[in-house]
């Protein structure tokens, strides 16, 4: 029974990378295709044809791009749910880099003495936990920072979760 799993699993990361690959290929013939056809002897007839073909494609490959990109960060940051080590990582990653700009002058606090960078790391841990830390934010540069951890720490465990209860589901 655990093997039906593992074996959904592995079908479902080759199903999504199969589909990326596939949508490149399609772009690639595409762009080829566009470009022979610019090559050959282009009239003034020909042109406004040529533009419509390529405002409709471009506009497909517009539309499709959100998707390209959260397809590609899934794979980056958990490898499509299925790498629970390499989420875990980024989120270490994310946590360490954050402290680390806390400490430096960028980040101005409320209140600001010198801190050691052990605490930069608690405070880090904190907003990670969706905790408002002492000392606050001094500017808005500091705010959008504070406010950037808040959005992908807590993300990226969210992946870490999914990544762990896909490897016991095996």
């Amino acid at each position: 029974e655990n093997n039906r799993y593992e074996e959904a699993s592995s079908f479902r990361r080759m199903a999504l990378e199969t589909e990326r690959l596939e949508r490149k290929e399609k772009r690639k013939i595409w762009l080829a295709h566009f470009n022979n056809t610019f090559k050959k002897e282009i009239n003034l007839s020909n042109v406004f044809s040529y533009r419509g073909i390529a405002i409709k494609n471009s506009w497909s490959l517009i539309k499709t791009f959100p998707s390209d990109v959260l397809h590609f960060l899934y794979r980056i940051f958990s490898g499509y749910g299925e790498r629970w080590f390499r989420a875990f990582c980024w989120l270490i990653t994310i946590w360490l880099f954050w402290a680390f700009l806390y400490a430096t002058p960028i980040c101005d606090f409320i209140e600001k003495e010198k801190y050691s960078f052990s605490y930069w790391i608690g405070y880090s841990l904190n907003v990670i936990t969706l905790q408002r830390p002492e000392p606050k934010p001094a500017n808005a540069f500091t705010m959008i920072i504070l406010g950037l951890e808040v959005l992908f720490a807590p993300i990226q465990a969210a992946l870490l979760i999914l990544a762990v209860r896909r490897k016991f589901m095996r």
